[in-house]
Order: structure tokens, then sequence, then C-alpha cells
């Protein structure tokens, strides 16, 4: 339990590191839930059914359950993550790679919402923007999600010290042992 509960307590701290195991844990339960929630949507007609317009009102596709549980843990799973990097030595700027693409989506939709009439098609530009920002979040979470599952610097780093409390090796013997 403390795995899960564990990013939680540390919501908004993006300095230190994070273990695989943290971030792991905390991912698969933030993507059930929003599968989870997805669902729920589905099932009482929100955001993905054919029948839902941009009415722009609440309750509409463009506020179902699900965006408002991503958007109030958006930012602690950009803490968790930043803090996974971290622990490779990265920096957590790294975490943009797919944030650049969302936050973009985000944009065009906002930009959508504000411009669509009800009724009419939607504009020529929108189709060829999601397909390029979808492929952009594919291709940066393919590559952050390989950083994810790199082991920790041995020790402390620039970071902080090392979540799994093992000391940095200072004779080669301790780097190497029998390998040699």
């Amino acid at each position: 339990m403390s795995r899960v509960l564990g990013p939680l307590r540390q919501v908004l701290r993006f300095s230190g590191r994070a273990r695989r195991r943290e971030f792991w844990t905390f991912a698969a339960l933030h993507f059930l839930l929003l599968c989870v929630m997805m669902g729920v949507d589905l099932w009482r007609g929100g955001f993905f059914s054919q029948d839902v317009d941009l009415d722009r009102t609440p309750g509409s596709g463009a506020w179902s359950l699900w965006n408002a549980y991503y958007l109030v843990t958006l930012p602690i799973a950009f803490a968790v993550a930043t803090r996974r990097l971290h622990d490779s030595g990265r920096t957590g700027w790294w975490v943009w790679l797919v944030a650049g693409p969302q936050a973009l989506g985000v944009l065009l939709s906002v930009l959508l919402w504000l411009t669509y009439e009800p009724g009419s098609e939607l504009p020529g530009w929108w189709t060829a923007s999601v397909l390029a920002i979808g492929l952009g979040f594919l291709l940066g979470l393919v590559l952050l999600a390989a950083m994810m599952c790199l082991s920790g610097t041995v020790g402390p780093n620039r970071y902080g010290p090392d979540p799994r409390g093992r000391a940095a090796a200072s004779k080669p013997d301790e780097v190497w042992g029998d390998l040699r």
C-alpha cells in the first residue's frame, strides 16, 4: 500500500529520486483508474459516444469524468516521473517528450471548442493535427517509457541520495567484482 500512497505523500515534490517500483506502481494504478473513468463515461454516453456535440455545457463530452480526473492527477504524475528520471541521473525536462504533444492537443482542442459551430463539419486541419500530435505523443511515450525502465544510479547523484540506500562503489573491485 505504501507503494501506491508514496507518490501521493510527495504530491508536488519534483526534487529527489523515485525507484522504478514506485513509478510503475503509480503508473499502473493511474492507468487503471483512467480506464475505469473512461468506461463510466462511455456507459453514461460521455465523451466517446457518437451523439455528443461540443455544446459547451458541463456534463457534455468536453467535461467528462476522466478529463477531470486526468487534470487533477497530472501534476502528481509529472512529479513522480521527474523523480524517476532523476534516479537515473536525467533531468525532469524529458517529461516534455510526452507532455508537449499533450499540451499542444489541449490547445488545439480549445481552439476547436471556441470556433466550432454545432451542426457543422470539423475543420480540415483537425484530422491532420490529431494524427501528427498522436504520433508525436506515441514516439515520446515509447522513449520515455524506455528511460523509466533503466536502473537508477548507484549511490547519491546530483538529485539526491539513492532511494535504495546503496552506497557508490569506491574501488574498482567493488564495481567489477569477479567479472575481471
